[in-house]
Order: C-alpha cells, then sequence, then structure tokens
C-alpha cells in the first residue's frame, strides 16, 4: 500500500482550537515543471494520497491577520498520510478525477461534511500548479525535489475536533481509499 495506512491514531495534545482538513497529498517522482498543464503535473507526480491536516489556532475564535499568523508560526499542527494510490502511465483520467470526485467527511459515523477536489481551486492539480509558481517567484527557495510530499488544502470545510473522536472519509470518484483518524 502506498502512503501510511487506513487507519491512524494521533494526539490532540498542546494543540489550541483544533480543526480537522482532508486533503489530497502528491509525493514527487521528480522536480515538477512550472506549468498550469495537469497532464505535465502529473507525470512528475509518483503517487496521490489522502491524508488528514490538524490545523490549530491561538487568536480566540478564529480571529486573526496575516501578520498574526505569520508571528504564530502558522496554522499547522499535525498531518497525517493515509492510503495512497501510484500515478498510472495514462494520467488523462486523473486529470478528470482529481477535479471530480467526491468525499464525505464523518464524525462518529455520521456525515460532518461532504465535498471533492472542485474545491481546491478546481482541482488539486491547480493549487499545485499555483505552489509552483510561487516558489519560482521566490529566488532563494528550492524547486520542489523529488520524494518531496506537498498537501493541497482542504475538501471540506474545517471542522472541529476534540479528543476521543474517531474521524473517517468515504472517497467516490478517485481510486484512492478513506481514511479513519482516532483522536486522543
Amino acid at each position: 500500500m502506498i502512503g501510511w495506512g487506513a487507519e491512524a491514531t494521533l494526539s490532540l495534545a498542546g494543540l489550541s482550537q483544533p480543526l480537522i482538513e482532508p486533503e489530497i497529498v502528491f509525493q514527487f517522482r521528480e522536480s515538477p515543471p512550472l506549468t498550469d498543464d495537469p497532464v505535465a503535473l502529473l507525470r512528475a507526480i509518483d503517487w496521490v494520497g489522502h491524508g488528514f491536516e490538524i490545523v490549530q489556532c491561538h487568536f480566540p475564535g478564529w480571529k486573526f491577520g496575516i501578520a498574526d499568523t505569520i508571528a504564530d508560526g502558522g496554522l499547522h499542527g499535525r498531518y497525517v498520510v493515509g492510503p495512497g494510490m501510484a500515478v498510472p502511465r495514462d494520467v488523462g483520467p486523473l486529470v478528470q478525477q482529481l477535479a471530480s470526485f467526491r468525499l464525505t467527511l464523518s464524525r462518529g459515523g455520521k456525515a460532518a461534511a461532504k465535498g471533492g477536489g472542485e474545491l481546491v481551486l478546481g482541482s488539486p492539480l491547480n493549487a499545485l500548479a499555483h505552489l509552483i509558481k510561487l516558489l519560482a517567484s521566490l529566488p532563494d527557495h528550492p524547486p520542489i525535489q523529488p520524494g518531496e510530499i506537498v498537501t493541497t488544502g482542504t475538501l471540506t470545510d474545517a471542522m472541529p475536533v476534540a479528543p476521543g473522536e474517531v474521524w473517517s472519509t468515504r472517497i467516490e470518484g478517485l481510486g484512492v481509499g478513506g481514511l479513519t483518524l482516532r483522536l486522543r
């Protein structure tokens, strides 16, 4: 199996106002080209996976500005990489699937949010293209390297989480399985 498995346990200890975000994850076979062409981008990717980001915020009610986020060290708290699939030779169908797949995020077996690839700038590949352009505009920042993993942004609304909860996803229209996360 590609990725770290379909089930994980994660501690929320030390996080402030944690929220869960289901995301698509790419691992690179080679440095991706500077392009908007999703086919060219996928050819640089070794595997496509699914994961959960747990974001946090030290500002009451998640009310902050960009400078606040920078001063606070960002919003990232934890990340779990789950199941994935190798990118096939014929990437055309996968381009369409990444834009159109559907995801249901559930808490304790009950649907809490629905979304999919189109919520990430129309496709996680569009978010990736944007990141590559941004990195290219920063002269001191190296491009994405082979073996690196990039996450592309939440596929649903971010949902508050608490210890003792079990969150899971069901993915339709993409060859990547869902992920179950037990929080403690």
